[in-house]
């Protein structure tokens, strides 16, 4: 263990805002781990040695499944833990103290940018684990969505009182008492609202507090410059006696209170977590020192849009704003950070969360699903009340009992939120399944297991396991590892395979996709040795394959309970051999529900098999995400891809749906290119692996084109290779030889198919025929006439063009008219690859939200392409949205005065009529009636 260097990196580490302070505790754990390891199964191995191995994969594997043992039983290696009074609690710190030789290790190897990157799709992943359900920000319903309505609702109540509060010391004490009382949990720290107004502090010091907080709710000021004066007022104060003013405190409320208002600059702020974030991603602290500048404010927002373009540009998630990304932080760091903050002045809360959940387990929870209840609703004021716990533990309540970790304990799906959104009033209530048909005999509860047969998707194990009595996985994952130890004789087990079908199903499925699983075998579980990756079985003869529709998983384990009416029938139909009811299913699935818009330019049956490689194309906002999927569907159902297929996809639910299959089947798949990916990530790459004995060797590894390409060759099913920013890659640099493989002619079983040797793996290569390629180009980045030239004459291109006919009027706001007038200035000052889509206004209903519109996403983006020329702009604009002052010159001897330029608090009431031109009413012409131009 490099000691020195770890103690170094732990010392600069924070959590919850303070200082790592048991450096010392966690070198010692570390150290009785490594004397350990020989004991364990790990030989005369080290941490270093592990983690050169295979990044201690194996090691984190042993630690949770370890914990796992040691909260179940209550006991653990005593040469791991020594004589510990909580097992479970001493096996958790220990997995989290060699997390973070993990996370140091990693970072000294690929220094802080390549880690920070790979710690973005660590939150991506425990966002999803959070969120299963999520697609994009606009749509999100359940835990993302209320953490944006609150603070949504709490900015209101704040431009409220802004606008009917005259007297400032009692509008800053309304604003206060907002931001630390708002529905859903303190915004900022009600501590230092109540220094500044308990008895005997001076009424000077008071009004200032107040002051500056209002003085920066009104400030028309760039955001630096307006956090920069708020926070040194605040600093005075601080000097001047409230010691609760901390820099921490300083930062909450300032930024807190910006980031409501102005959600494109700022979002509400911890110092703890913000910290985390900024060092996970290998970028400096700008909130270092006591004082700050407007420059130290750019810094911090610079980097939170760095995040926002990942959700936006490479996840496609449709973020809003700051407040999206801290709520995608916030989030997705619930689950990662919860072992790591034991041991660093946050393990009572933890703890707190753990004590919560086990409470409304066996309280609520199991109770209500033993009473047959199909929900169970539990008031946050009364488990405050229960466990004796403070009203500001409210948010707490509400984070523990939806996180993922509760989720999975309880078997529920996300909780509904009912109730008063002020306070602690509001009800969680948890769906428990399906009433019981009185008919159906009961089922024992479970778990019945349904498990993939499949090594490495292409050796079935299945006859092996028949013929021995076993069932076992492959190089089990962590979470694969802890499922098969849950595994318990007297257990049902299923063995099933899960892909797609279109054609041949037993019912009329319209020509859509189908998601199918085949039952292969039954069996029963009678032992589990406790390795983790095998039970043994007695399975069931003479067991005919059978074919179920519509409920179906892909993963290789999928532990299925009888909580709902569709596991359910499927535990008879695998179990008892009953027919599936496809008339059932089809009435209550909304898929099958909804009509099926299919224009008469798009076939009705497949066509022969065609490679096809098209590059979808167009301005932003134009709809290319949507008719990507459109596209990637289209041709997994063997359909060709057309103008016409994509505007005939209108139903965006099926659509969504079927991609989202397809995506987890494999059939669909997907890759972002940017500058510096190349043909390792592609193709092939060679990868460092350690020797037995020390050392390493450099083995091939299939980039995701090559993956894809594999996946094809092992199915008749057609795949799709999306690939997203196709114009931002250095196309020679990707494709390399293999450029001319992907030309249809040139595919493997096409008249003239070509192979190459692949230079790392020495394998024969070609490209299957049933696999296509769809790329997508924002012609605003890089014009299509830059394409690479190979790349244009093996790709067709399709324009996605705006579309000002799907836009309706608002009001008196024609928007059909006004994107069409835009985009005819647009095109005259720059060219057509720069117009704006029809995106932009697509969901706008009212006056207010075509406004924030204009505000947040046409403004911003005219700015980017004029270069911040405000003359040019006002070309495209007019004169409604934005207003023009002269300013004289300062030197002496004078000089000509310079324009200075400002977006309108309030636009014209006619400034969509002064864009298009119209002549604005004069005086006369109102009271007269006369006609208007």
């Amino acid at each position: 263990m490099r000691e020195a260097e770890f103690r170094a990196w732990l010392e600069a580490r924070e959590w919850n805002g303070q200082k790592v302070k048991t450096a010392s505790l966690r070198m010692s754990r570390l150290r009785r781990f490594e004397r350990a390891m020989a004991d364990i199964g790990f030989g005369d191995a080290d941490l270093d040695t592990e983690f050169a191995r295979d990044g201690l994969a194996d090691v984190m594997a042993w630690l949770r499944t370890t914990c796992l043992e040691a909260e179940k039983l209550g006991k653990a290696p005593e040469s791991v833990v020594g004589e510990s009074g909580n097992p479970g609690r001493a096996m958790r710190n220990m997995a989290a103290y060699v997390r973070n030789y993990r996370d140091f290790c990693v970072q000294a190897q690929q220094g802080g940018a390549s880690a920070g990157a790979d710690w973005l799709e660590q939150l991506r992943v425990s966002f999803l684990d959070n969120v299963p359900d999520f697609e994009s920000f606009p749509s999100a319903t359940g835990w993302p969505a209320s953490e944006r309505e609150y603070k949504d609702k709490t900015a209101d109540e704040v431009r409220s009182v802004l606008q009917t509060e005259v007297d400032e010391d009692r509008c800053g004490d309304r604003i206060c008492r907002l931001l630390y009382r708002s529905s859903d949990g303190p915004l900022v720290q009600w501590d230092v609202h109540q220094a500044v107004t308990k008895a005997g502090t001076p009424d000077a010091l008071r009004k200032e507090f107040h002051g500056a907080i209002v003085e920066l709710a009104r400030s028309s000021r760039p955001a630096g410059e307006a956090l920069e004066r708020a926070h040194s007022r605040l600093l005075a104060l601080q000097r001047a006696g409230v010691k609760a003013l901390t820099p921490g405190a300083r930062l909450s409320y300032i930024m807190t209170l910006w980031g409501l208002l102005h959600p494109d600059d700022a979002a509400p702020f911890k110092i703890g977590k913000f910290k985390e974030v900024f060092q996970r991603l290998g970028e400096p602290w700008p909130f270092a020192a006591d004082t700050l500048t407007a420059a130290d404010f750019d810094t911090f927002k610079a980097v939170l849009s760095r995040i926002f373009e990942t959700l936006a540009e490479r996840w496609h998630w449709q973020p809003k704003d700051l407040i999206d990304v801290q709520t995608f932080l916030w989030i997705a760091l619930t689950d990662l950070d919860e072992d790591e903050e034991n041991e660093a002045g946050a393990g009572t809360d933890e703890t707190q969360a753990d004590r919560i959940r086990q409470f409304v387990l066996n309280h609520h929870i199991n109770p209500a699903r033993h009473r047959g209840d199909r929900q169970v609703s539990v008031e946050v004021s009364g488990l405050l009340s229960a466990l004796e716990l403070p009203p500001s533990h409210g948010n707490a309540i509400y984070t523990a009992l939806q996180a993922r970790k509760f989720l999975e304990l309880a078997q529920v799906p996300a909780p509904e939120l009912v109730g008063p959104e002020q306070g602690v009033n509001r009800r969680l209530v948890f769906a428990l399944g399906d009433a019981v048909d009185e008919d159906d005999p009961p089922l024992p509860d479970g778990p019945y297991w349904f498990l993939g047969a499949m090594f490495g998707r292409t050796e079935d194990q299945l006859p092996r396991f028949l013929a021995e009595g076993i069932w076992e996985v492959s190089e089990p994952s962590d979470r694969q590892r802890q499922q098969v130890l849950s595994m318990a004789p007297g257990q049902r087990i299923a063995i099933k395979a899960t892909y797609i079908r279109t054609n041949g199903v037993k019912f009329d499925n319209r020509g859509l996709a189908v998601s199918c699983m085949a039952i292969k075998a039954t069996g029963t579980i009678t032992a589990n040795p406790g390795n983790g990756s095998q039970v043994s079985v007695a399975w069931d003869p003479e067991f005919p394959q059978r074919e179920w529709y519509h409920y179906t998983y892909q993963p290789t384990i999928w532990e299925v309970y009888p909580n709902k009416d569709m596991a359910r029938r499927l535990i008879r139909f695998a179990f008892h051999g009953e027919e599936q009811d496809y008339d059932w299913f089809l009435g209550h699935m909304k898929r099958w529900q909804e009509p099926r818009v299919v224009e008469e330019a798009v076939p009705a049956s497949p066509v022969p098999r065609n490679p096809t490689n098209v590059v979808l194309y167009g301005p932003p906002g134009t709809g290319k995400t949507y008719s990507t999927m459109a596209a990637a569907v289209a041709l997994c159902n063997g359909l060709p891809v057309s103008r016409e297929t994509l505007d005939a996809a209108t139903d965006r639910k099926t659509l969504r749906k079927q991609y989202d299959e397809l995506r987890q089947i494999g059939q669909i798949g997907f890759v972002t290119f940017h500058q510096t990916y190349g043909y390792e990530e592609f193709i092939e790459g060679l990868r460092p692996k350690a020797l037995p004995g020390g050392g390493f060797t450099l083995t091939p590894e299939p980039g995701a084109f090559l993956d894809m390409v594999k996946r094809a060759m092992e199915s008749d099913e057609e795949h799709v290779l999306i690939i997203d920013e196709l114009n931002r890659g250095n196309i020679s640099k990707i494709f390399g030889e293999l450029i001319t493989l992907i030309e249809p002619d040139k595919r493997s079983g096409m008249p003239e198919q070509i192979s190459l040797r692949l230079p790392h793996s020495g394998a024969e290569f070609s490209v299957p025929a049933n696999l296509h390629i769809v790329g997508t180009m924002n012609t605003a980045d890089r014009s299509i006439a830059l394409l690479d030239t190979a790349l244009r004459r093996r790709f067709r291109f399709i324009e996605v063009a705006p579309q000002p006919d799907l836009l309706k009027p608002v009001g008196n706001i024609d928007l059909k008219a006004v994107l069409t007038k835009i985009n005819e200035r647009i095109e005259y000052l720059i060219d057509r690859e720069h117009r704006i889509g029809h995106a932009f206004f697509i969901d706008c209903d009212d006056r207010t939200k075509v406004d924030a519109a204009m505000r947040d996403k046409v403004i911003p983006l005219l700015q980017e392409y004029f270069f911040e020329d405000w003359g040019r702009i006002h070309a495209v604009i007019g004169s409604g949205f934005i207003e023009k002052t002269m300013i004289d010159c300062p030197l002496e001897g004078g000089g000509d005065p310079k324009e200075s330029w400002t977006l309108k608090k309030r636009y014209d009431e006619d400034a969509y009529d002064q864009l298009l031109g119209r002549k604005r009413p004069a005086p006369a012409d109102v009271a007269t009636g006369a006609d208007q131009p």
